[in-house]
């Protein structure tokens, strides 16, 4: 009837979270000095125009700026001056993925291959996209490869660990990501992951690795929140709300999805609805277009009787995502009342 949001730790994904516009100056700033920046290069590449470096230096900051187009022209530019090089390669090719052109991404690194067929890192690279593509196949057998070259490389294990954890093979993937951690002893990730299978499995084993995590990732909620999410399935609200609030309050006042589960825990399990709408609010104030708050938000309003609040909030999910099917569900059970 409602919308639960699992949010659970995975390298594949990326959460774009807006901000408060109270924190707008600083980004600001940020963009002001990106463009400082940009103008010294522009002057640089003027006096130095076969310079790859400055280009994929241009490129990042372009990327920073989110300007996409120009970002993949430099760094297009930078391999095209050094092709041998394989910093400039994975930067284009990262770029490339990140714009939904996978088999452009894929077809750069290929074509380094023929030039340097023995690249660890641009194999084990193939192999992670192919994952993100859910081509295992062809996932595993240049991630093989990579390893068959290097067999300690860590970032092929992981990538390997990755292919098994797609593939719910839980038990092989925490092996290969014991691995990782072997190689390399301060991969976060690995331990992140590790804790994710713990978790799957109820088991609060995970508490450990997640805190290892912590210590490795230091400002990252992200450890933090898969805590708290672990004792809000457990039903230790308590616990939960102490991390969440922590998150909030030490690392992170702009993070939503602390928020979110907060005012879910009070709505679903609490049935404090008041509560739960309070904690929705501070979600919408930093994301004002997040569908899940806005029909979550609607459902509390329902519950209390406000059959006009609740029916605005569905319509307004609605316009946002015209196809959101609680913001649907929600607009035919007010109907139907």
């Amino acid at each position: 009837m409602f919308f639960r949001k699992n949010i659970l730790y995975t390298i594949l994904v990326s959460l774009l979270i807006s901000v408060f516009a109270c924190k707008s100056d600083k980004n600001n700033n940020k963009i002001e000095n990106h463009k400082d920046s940009i103008s010294i290069l522009n002057i640089q590449i003027r006096k130095d125009p076969f310079n790859a470096s400055l280009f994929s230096k241009r490129a990042a900051l372009y990327w920073k700026q989110q300007k996409r187009d120009s970002a993949i022209n430099d760094a297009t530019i930078a391999v095209r001056l050094d092709s041998m090089n394989e910093k400039w390669t994975l930067q284009l090719a990262e770029y490339l993925i990140r714009t939904a052109k996978s088999d452009k991404a894929i077809d750069v690194l290929q074509k380094f291959l023929t030039r340097k067929p023995e690249s660890v890192q641009v194999l084990t690279r193939i192999g992670k996209y192919y994952t993100i593509l859910k081509n295992y196949t062809k996932a595993k057998e240049y991630i093989d490869k990579a390893l068959t070259i290097d067999p300690q490389y860590a970032y092929a294990h992981f990538a390997k660990a990755m292919v098994l954890y797609e593939t719910n093979q839980f038990e092989e993937a925490k092996k290969a990501f014991l691995d990782v951690i072997q190689y390399n002893p301060d991969e976060s990730e690995a331990y992140m992951m590790i804790g994710l299978i713990y978790q799957k499995n109820n088991d609060t084993l995970a508490l450990q690795y997640y805190r290892t995590a912590a210590q490795l990732k230091g400002n990252d909620p992200q450890p933090y929140y898969n805590m708290a999410y672990l004792y809000q399935e457990k039903g230790d609200y308590a616990k939960a709300f102490d991390i969440y609030n922590y998150i909030l309050r030490k690392i992170d006042k702009y993070y939503t999805n602390a928020y979110f589960n907060q005012a879910f825990i009070y709505m679903k399990y609490l049935n404090n609805y008041d509560k739960a709408i309070k904690y929705y609010d501070s979600v919408l104030l930093i994301h004002p277009e997040r569908v899940d708050a806005l029909c979550n938000k609607a459902f509390c309003f329902e519950k209390l009787g406000d059959k006009i609040t609740a029916r605005s909030l569905y319509f307004k999910a609605k316009s946002i995502e015209p196809n959101y099917e609680l913001a649907i569900e929600g607009l035919n059970r007010l109907e139907n009342k």
